[in-house]
């Protein structure tokens, strides 16, 4: 079964990722139920947790920034910053070190979603 998004879900990716305005709705609703989807399969669960859906806009909110570093924006952390000169400079991160990281905290939910998880006879 599908999951479907409520409009919590929405706001609170819309608001993890700072994204103001409904141009994007359609695919954060999309990457949301796709998200959810896969985790109520791996939970073995028809109905979301309600526990579980803080859980569900963090990974929603890796899947979007993994595919906007797929669409070549550069993921990118400041490296230093200047007050008086009002200089800010980025130290490039490549994709290969946000895959990593995505990795790394995709593991983290497999243990996150284990606890919710029904098991099947």
């Amino acid at each position: 079964m599908a999951y479907i998004p409520t409009t919590t879900d929405l706001a609170d990716l819309k608001a993890s990722l700072e994204i103001a305005g409904t141009d994007k709705d359609a695919l954060l609703n999309l990457l949301i139920k796709l998200t959810g989807t896969k985790a109520l399969n791996s939970m073995n669960q028809t109905v979301m947790p309600d526990d579980f859906q803080p859980v569900l806009i963090e990974m929603t909110h890796d899947v979007y920034r993994l595919r906007e570093a797929e669409k070549g924006e550069q993921v990118q952390t400041v490296s230093s910053v200047s007050d008086n000169g009002q200089s800010v400079s980025y130290k490039d991160s490549s994709f290969d070190k946000a895959l990593q990281q995505v990795v790394s905290v995709l593991k983290d939910y497999e243990s996150q979603l284990v606890r919710f998880r029904k098991v099947r006879w």
